[in-house]
């Protein structure tokens, strides 16, 4: 089978079809180790990893990881918060209001891709992983949120405004700020 790679922001991509995946049993955001004998790329399926042994290609990516982390540690808050949890159950992603929000956010996203592209970057890159090291890998901490805004800022100071406008935009829909 030849395959074409693909432009990824400023990478390169390889796409897997799903019967690929299946055949591999592994599916999107699953984990692949990377080797080479010096002519061929392997890539395979790999046990479950720690978020700091993960190697992130992009900032997009690694933004991704961060807010995915801390969206699982909010998942389990609210499994004791029963008032936040109805709250969240009313705005989760494919419920009438979530798709409200994801409509507004969409001409947002677009308007700002070329700034979110920036987190590419191999000094954006340096940048992310240092603070990764600073936090020994613990991208869920408040402290490292915080300063991982400022660094997506810092490289792309346009994602300000983005910020801003997405917590415009869903202020405006009504999003408890509790969430």
């Amino acid at each position: 089978m030849l395959k074409k790679l693909v432009k990824y922001g400023n990478s390169n991509a390889l796409v897997l079809d799903r019967a690929i995946l299946e055949l591999l049993n592994m599916s999107e955001g699953s984990i692949v180790k990377l080797h080479t004998d010096g002519k061929s790329l392997i890539i395979t399926p790999a046990a479950p990893a720690k978020p700091e042994e993960i190697s992130m290609s992009s900032g997009a990516e690694m933004l991704h990881h961060t807010i995915q982390a801390n969206l699982t540690k909010q998942l389990a808050d609210l499994e004791v918060d029963p008032v936040k949890k109805a709250q969240y159950e009313a705005w989760k992603p494919g419920s009438e209001n979530g798709l409200k929000l994801q409509a507004s956010f969409k001409p947002i996203m677009l308007k700002y891709q070329d700034d979110m592209i920036k987190l590419g970057s191999e000094e954006f890159m340096r940048d992310a992983d240092a603070l990764a090291e600073k936090y020994h890998g613990d991208k869920t901490s408040p402290e490292f949120m915080k300063e991982f805004c400022d660094l997506r800022i810092k490289h792309a100071p346009n994602l300000a405004n983005f910020d801003r406008e997405m917590r415009d935009a869903a202020q405006a829909l009504g999003y408890p700020d509790t969430i």
